[in-house]
């Protein structure tokens, strides 16, 4: 059964600068985005949807920065059942984001 999404809360957006700069001279950094989002079933007749199971889910995805702006894709959206499951999922990327970032920066 595929599912849609019936409610999605204001998302929020907030930008991590990670004190390295790129070869070409731009601050590295990365945009962690998240709301809430409601899943419920699709009708029947739609072929189309995503294969969540129904329910409340907290949502996140990434956009890495270049002196504070876009850079590159957007990373898929991620969801979790629980808040602390995608904190958890934060501080992972946002380690290993750092980790990138201090070896492109030349740290």
């Amino acid at each position: 059964m595929r599912t849609q999404i019936t409610k999605r809360t204001e998302t929020v957006s907030k930008h991590f600068d990670f004190d390295a700069i790129d070869p070409r001279g731009r601050k590295i950094g990365a945009f962690v985005i998240t709301n809430e989002t409601t899943f419920e079933d699709s009708p029947p007749e739609h072929t189309w949807g995503y294969t969540m199971d129904p329910g409340q889910y907290f949502t996140l995805t990434f956009h890495t920065t270049r002196d504070g702006a876009a850079y590159g894709p957007i990373q898929p959206m991620q969801h979790f059942k629980t808040v602390e499951e995608r904190d958890q999922a934060v501080a992972k990327y946002l380690k290993a984001a750092q980790k990138r970032a201090n070896k492109l920066g030349g740290k």
